[in-house]
């Protein structure tokens, strides 16, 4: 890898890295977000839900005007919006507020940030180091968060009074994605690898795809895992109040071990992809692996005793999440062994992508009503949910692995590979 395709790498993951934090901040500020707004967390799942809906609407209409536009323009423009709403939400903190902001960040990030980061990389390095390129872009985009976050949690303990600190930690965050768009301009170049990334007739969106995805069950078998996956990594990020009420751990502490679960362990994700490619051949056995792993820690969740530290119950938390880890960031890569037609692969990631991020449409908000019903009671049920979306999974991953072995897929991918 050269020099001008590791800057660029650098400038993109950090890009990648920013954008999400402000979204997604309950991960880390959870009870922090709720003081200081004086919200509850049916209106903290809110703030997601009016998010998630304005991304998956306008997801296939943002790939379509990204085939018009360079990457690169459409990132600056994606972190600049970002960066823009970042700044009212931390000048305002007003939940009226926020819900329009969360709605704009809907377009900002799900617009056309996603698809037109997929074709960065595939410009950034050849067809044959495309692997490369998204892993060590994940990694980047993990560390860099994690930086973010660090930051802007040690500045949340630096002032007087809980809102002055808030508001310096939202400010981190800002700062971060106007940092991703500095250097998303100064570093990344469209078109590195001088390989012409075009759309042939036959890849063009047509009405006739869609029809022959739906109709595929390896289109629902990818949706299904895609979707499991997701809630079950999503639903990582409530460890971090589960800490605090259950446990009596900080939220600053509570905070430190969101940004290890959350970002810095996206690293794992280059140990899991060499795991599943190198070891065992097979995504599907990774995932087999992996998530019957996290089922027994999230089942142990319930065991845990009275007796345990707070710290002791933050350490167990990471367990799950390093596990989850290790599959999250390259499942993707199950497509493989699903033997989907090359025709009709674009068309089944946008359906299965769409289906993958239907959790925040709801998810959040429903775990907010748990929680206010029942009060700690509530990490029961999403504990019950993550279990539930975890045991689906790997029925589903069952059924693909074998139906892979009864095809001979992996005789193929095998003999490809040679």
């Amino acid at each position: 890898m050269n020099i001008k395709k590791f800057l660029a790498l650098v400038g993109l993951g950090w890009g990648g890295g920013s954008i999400y934090v402000m979204p997604y901040i309950k991960y880390v500020f959870y009870d922090q977000q709720l003081e200081i707004m004086n919200i509850n967390n049916t209106q903290s799942g809110m703030l997601v839900t009016a998010y998630a809906l304005v991304a998956i609407c306008i997801m296939i209409p943002g790939g379509a005007v990204l085939d018009r536009i360079k990457p690169k323009t459409a990132i600056l423009a994606s972190l600049a919006a970002t960066t823009l709403l970042s700044l009212l939400y931390t000048l305002t903190l007003d939940f009226r507020i926020a819900i329009a902001i969360w709605i704009g960040f809907g377009f900002s990030c799900g617009f056309v940030y996603w698809p037109a980061i997929n074709k960065a990389l595939a410009t950034v390095g050849t067809a044959r180091e495309y692997g490369r390129m998204f892993g060590t872009y994940y990694l980047f985009n993990g560390v860099f968060a994690a930086v973010i976050e660090a930051v802007a949690l040690y500045m949340s303990t630096q002032f007087g009074d809980a809102r002055t600190n808030f508001f310096w930690a939202m400010m981190v965050c800002t700062l971060g994605s106007a940092v991703g768009f500095l250097l998303v301009l100064l570093l990344y170049k469209d078109n590195i690898s001088g390989e012409e990334v075009a759309r042939s007739e036959d890849d063009k969106f047509k009405l006739t795809d869609v029809t022959k995805a739906l109709k595929s069950p390896t289109t629902w078998m990818f949706a299904i895992i895609c979707f499991c996956a997701y809630t079950v990594y999503s639903s990582i990020s409530y460890f971090t109040p589960y800490l605090t009420a259950v446990h009596g751990v900080t939220p600053e502490t509570s905070g430190v071990f969101a940004v290890i679960r959350s970002y810095l362990f996206n690293a794992l994700a280059l140990c899991g992809g060499l795991i599943a490619d190198k070891i065992l051949h097979s995504t599907c056995r990774w995932f087999l692996i992996t998530y019957s792993i996290a089922l027994c820690f999230i089942v142990g969740l319930f065991l845990l005793p009275d007796s345990i530290t707070p710290i002791g119950a933050g350490i167990y938390t990471l367990a799950p999440a390093a596990v989850i880890m290790c599959i999250y960031g390259i499942r993707y890569t199950v497509m493989r062994e699903l033997d989907i037609p090359k025709k009709i692969m674009g068309t089944v990631i946008g359906c299965s992508a769409t289906v993958s991020w239907t959790p925040d449409l709801f998810m959040h908000s429903m775990y907010g009503s748990w929680l206010d019903k029942y009060g700690v009671g509530g990490y029961s049920m999403i504990f019950t949910y993550m279990i539930i979306c975890a045991v689906i999974l790997l029925a589903t991953v069952t059924v693909a692995y074998r139906r892979a072995k009864r095809l001979g897929i992996y005789e193929k991918l095998k003999g490809s590979a040679a």
